[in-house]
């Protein structure tokens, strides 16, 4: 019951739909950049982004950068921010994932 509360009393599901949004919109400007990305989809802050290639190496990448995701059916990066994620800590995954991209891309 004070999970529920907690959620409710913060606010935490407009923020994740809020958030999600903003992620979303962020990953299919990368899209534009990185032609490695095949789409975005998710809801709320629960998000994939579908490569036209492996991305194992991509995860790798980021984790030493210190951005956690992870890899499903080897073409998906998948992003799980806590609902209580920050535009700021989005923008900072954002920009951790779009330098390894332009740098796997050389």
């Amino acid at each position: 019951m004070a999970v529920i509360e907690a959620i409710e009393e913060d606010n935490l599901l407009q923020n994740a739909n809020q958030l999600g949004q903003y992620a979303k919109d962020k990953l299919d400007q990368l899209k534009q950049k990185h032609f490695i990305i095949d789409h975005v989809r998710g809801i709320g802050l629960m998000i994939g982004v579908q490569l036209t290639s492996s991305g194992v190496e991509i995860v790798d990448k980021c984790l030493q950068k210190g951005l956690r995701i992870n890899c499903t059916a080897d073409t998906v990066l998948r992003f799980m921010p806590p609902m209580n994620a920050t535009r700021s800590q989005i923008d900072q995954a954002i920009e951790i994932l779009d330098t390894v991209l332009t740098k796997s891309a050389k």
